[in-house]
């Protein structure tokens, strides 16, 4: 699950945005950026918890996912993107011991698309991180590595 909220958040920012002084939260830009998020949650609802462990056993059934926040605001050149979503992920039925994990995940960024310059990235989470030993600092890195590789495509 956590590979696929960095592509939606990568995806977020990587759109250009219009020259605008003031935050704007509620543009054509936004729906189409949310209609997107929408999608990818509806696309990994059989995949998003494939790899992931609580303890010693292996998860690999995803019970749920679903988008629970979701923004993309624009301020001049520099546009963020927020994006939470909550998974439910257990071992599959066959296994001999079951377990399971579950919480809200969310990724945010920022991009300056005049300077071509990620801003910012963070990813936080509730205890689901913990009990599937995701790494939030390398999931943070990965995101800010997609994001620089994405932008660039905006600044040539």
């Amino acid at each position: 699950m956590a590979r696929n909220i960095l592509l939606v958040a990568i995806a977020l920012i990587a759109c250009p945005a219009s020259a605008q002084t003031q935050q704007n939260c509620n543009t054509a830009l936004t729906k189409i950026a949310k209609k997107a998020a929408e999608k990818a949650i509806v696309d990994h609802q059989n995949d998003a918890c494939s790899g992931l462990k609580k303890g010693p056993f292996g998860i690999d059934k995803t019970k749920a996912l679903e988008l629970r926040a979701f923004s993309l605001c624009e301020a001049g050149p520099i546009v963020s993107a927020s994006i939470t979503a909550y998974a439910k992920c257990a071992t599959s039925d066959k296994a001999v011991f079951s377990a399971e994990a579950e919480g809200d995940v969310t990724a945010t960024a920022a991009a300056n698309l005049d300077t071509c310059q990620v801003l910012e990235v963070d990813v936080s989470s509730s205890a689901f991180v913990v009990e599937t030993g995701i790494q939030v600092a390398d999931l943070k890195k990965k995101l800010r590595e997609a994001a620089e590789k994405q932008i660039k495509d905006y600044c040539k």
